[in-house]
C-alpha cells in the first residue's frame, strides 16, 4: 500500500497549559473540529461544575430550594438546583439521595441539560439559526413531559 502524504497543515490547540499540535490532511479536516468540539465540552462542563459547587457553598440557590422542599425532600432540592447548573452533579446527588422522586426528577434533569449542556448545545446550533428562547422553552416541555412521563412509570 502506498501512503500519499497530501496538503499537511498544522495548528495548535492551546487547552488548560497544554499545547496540542495535531497534522491532518485537507480530506481529514472533521478530526480538527472534533478535537475542537470536545474542548469545547470539557470547557463548558469543567467551569460549570465548579460553578456548580461555587453557588451551593454560597447557598445562591436557598431561595429556590426552599420552594422545592414544599413538594421534595431537601437533599432532592438540594440536587435539583445543583443539576439546574450542570446536570451531572445533579444527577449523581439525586443518585445518592435516594428519593423517590430521584429518577423522574433526574429524567428531567437529563433531559433538560441543565446551564452547561444548554450552552454546549447553543453554541453550536445559535449560529445555524435557532432561536435560544425557543429552543430553551421547548427542551424545558419536553423535560416536563419526560418528569411526568417518568412518575407515572416509577
Amino acid at each position: 500500500l502506498h501512503f500519499q502524504r497530501a496538503c499537511l497543515c498544522r495548528f495548535k490547540l492551546k487547552v488548560i497549559g497544554l499545547c496540542i499540535s495535531l497534522t491532518y490532511c485537507n480530506g481529514f479536516s472533521a478530526c480538527d473540529r472534533s478535537v475542537t468540539a470536545v474542548c469545547v465540552a470539557g470547557g463548558f462542563i469543567a467551569f460549570f461544575y465548579v460553578a456548580a459547587a461555587v453557588i451551593a457553598d454560597f447557598r445562591l440557590f436557598y431561595p429556590l430550594e426552599t420552594v422545592l422542599k414544599i413538594f421534595m425532600d431537601e437533599s432532592s432540592a438540594s440536587a435539583v438546583c445543583a443539576g439546574i447548573v450542570e446536570a451531572t452533579t445533579g444527577c449523581r446527588a439525586l443518585a445518592a439521595s435516594g428519593g423517590k422522586l430521584a429518577a423522574a426528577l433526574a429524567g428531567f434533569l437529563i433531559t433538560f441539560g441543565g446551564v452547561s449542556i444548554q450552552l454546549q448545545q447553543l453554541s453550536y446550533l445559535t449560529p445555524v439559526g435557532v432561536n435560544p428562547f425557543k429552543f430553551i422553552g421547548v427542551k424545558f416541555i419536553q423535560a416536563a413531559l419526560c418528569f411526568l412521563i417518568l412518575i407515572l412509570i416509577v
